[in-house]
């Protein structure tokens, strides 16, 4: 189910390495409806050794964090006499088209995709296009598609993060957190560190005027341990 336009459209837009091959070279695709729902995934990978005749489980061991997920539905339209500017499979192809890596970077030992944003109100992580899956709905008369329904699949750029204290035995010293709904600083605090009170640290370290609206789609990123217990003192 998709909401009515409204006076800010999303838009799906190249932001850094951009697509020069001859499929496509623009650099953004509009909605012509703005989705009622985006999903966003995330998750961390942990490890549990096993050892031949233990009695009980052993403690989960931290591995790191993997990169976000988003997956996107987009309606393509130029039917519409508002649209006649617009063209469906042009659009598709530039999608399609980021899924590849750019003719910049082709043919290097490090080929990389366009990095991607979804510009909408909120300040969406930068990703990188891993499918695209369009269906066409309607045609002219000609048998050319003029509206198609696509859905994008999204995966995060990953980010430098900052290097550990080596002194610090916490795991929390390179991680980051993806904020979804529900989350809030001292929840995360306690999460990460076992201390609640911890939150005002991590406020401080992301410039944070307001921990009680850290809006969902946020990147939190989470200093050691020793830092964000100095912060928070």
């Amino acid at each position: 189910m998709l909401s009515t336009p409204s006076k800010k459209r999303a838009t799906l837009a190249v932001v850094s390495n951009p697509h020069t091959d001859g499929m496509s070279t623009a650099s953004k695709v509009e909605f012509v409806f703005n989705p009622s729902k985006i999903d966003v995934g995330a998750s961390a990978n942990w490890e549990q050794p096993t050892k031949a005749g233990s009695k009980k489980a052993s403690d989960p061991q931290f591995k790191g964090t993997t990169p976000a997920t988003m997956d996107l539905e987009l309606i393509l339209d130029q039917w519409d006499v508002r649209n006649k500017s617009r063209d469906v499979i042009a659009d598709v192809n530039t999608l399609i088209s980021w899924t590849r890596p750019t003719a910049s970077t082709r043919g290097s030992k490090k080929p990389q995709p366009p990095k991607v944003r979804l510009e909408w109100a909120l300040p969406w992580f930068d990703c990188y296009v891993i499918s695209v899956k369009a269906t066409y709905t309607m045609f002219n008369e000609n048998g050319l598609p003029v509206r198609a329904t696509v859905k994008v699949s999204l995966k995060e750029f990953g980010t430098k993060d900052a290097k550990q204290n080596p002194t610090s035995g916490s795991l929390a010293g390179h991680q980051s957190h993806l904020v979804v709904e529900g989350d809030s600083l001292p929840l995360l605090a306690h999460r990460y560190y076992e201390k609640a009170e911890y939150w005002r640290g991590i406020a401080i370290a992301n410039g944070i005027d307001d921990p009680l609206r850290v809006r969902p789609g946020t990147r939190i990123l989470l200093p050691p341990l020793e830092d964000v217990a100095a912060l928070s003192a």
